[in-house]
């Protein structure tokens, strides 16, 4: 079951990632749209959009990892402590189940900026650079950001 849901949205993020695309960007949309820690805005020139996929990725991916060990350690030991001791709080699944969906949350957060971003940095570029046309003559005023 789990795997249905996680194919079907892989497949979703990959279609939306397809079908909002401009074509320079469907590129880059794709590789952030993949466990690629930013390397679709990296290749495209946006660094900053980079870094924060980056960490993004390695938060989400460091939490859910945290949280699912958890779970399966304290799995492990409920089933022990429970058998000794008798009665046995189940907080701890709490905890761990709630680090594992914070993790959950941040990753796809990161997966669904991460198919934003592209378009949004090919805008802002954009707009650096303004063409006008004055009786066949072009004046051209560029931005520069130091």
């Amino acid at each position: 079951m789990l795997k249905k849901i996680l194919s079907v949205f892989v497949l979703g993020l990959l279609f939306c990632a397809g079908v909002s695309a401009q074509s320079s960007n469907t590129e880059y949309k794709v590789k952030n749209a993949l466990i690629g820690f930013g390397c679709g805005s990296r290749e495209q020139g946006d660094l900053e959009s980079a870094k924060w996929l980056l960490i993004s990725d390695v938060s989400g991916l460091s939490l859910m990892t945290i949280g699912g060990v958890g779970l399966v350690l304290t799995n492990l030991a409920y089933d022990y402590f429970k058998v000794t001791c008798g009665k046995v709080s189940t907080a701890d699944f709490w905890i761990n189940g709630s680090i594992l969906g914070v993790g959950t949350a941040v990753f796809l957060a990161g997966r669904i900026f991460g198919i934003i971003l592209p378009d949004k940095f090919a805008i802002t570029e954009n707009a650096d650079l303004k063409l006008d046309s004055y009786g066949g003559q072009i004046v051209m005023g560029l931005n520069f950001r130091l």
